[in-house]
C-alpha cells in the first residue's frame, strides 16, 4: 500500500480468496481491477466509495492461476 493510502496491490499466488479492510485507504472513489500476470491484462470490476471489509475472490484459482488485485483512488 502507498504511504498516502492512494493505492494498494494484493497478490494471490494461487487465486485464493482473501479479505481486505478498505477503510485504511484514503477517502475517495475507489477503483478495483484484477490483473492477470499470465497475459498482462487488466479487468476492472468495481468502482465505489464504499469502505468496509471486503472478501475478494479472484476469477480463477489453483496452481498457475495467480492474480493481482489493484486498488486505486480515482481523483
Amino acid at each position: 500500500m502507498a504511504e498516502d493510502g492512494s493505492f494498494a496491490v494484493v497478490y494471490s499466488p494461487m487465486g485464493d480468496r482473501f479479505t481486505l479492510d478498505l477503510g485504511i485507504l484514503r477517502p475517495g472513489l475507489l477503483r478495483q481491477s484484477w490483473f492477470d500476470p499470465r497475459y498482462g491484462t487488466l479487468h476492472p470490476f468495481i468502482t465505489s466509495d464504499l469502505r468496509a471489509f471486503q472478501t475478494c475472490t479472484p476469477p480463477t484459482c489453483g496452481r498457475g492461476r495467480d492474480w493481482v488485485l489493484a486498488l486505486d483512488i480515482v481523483t
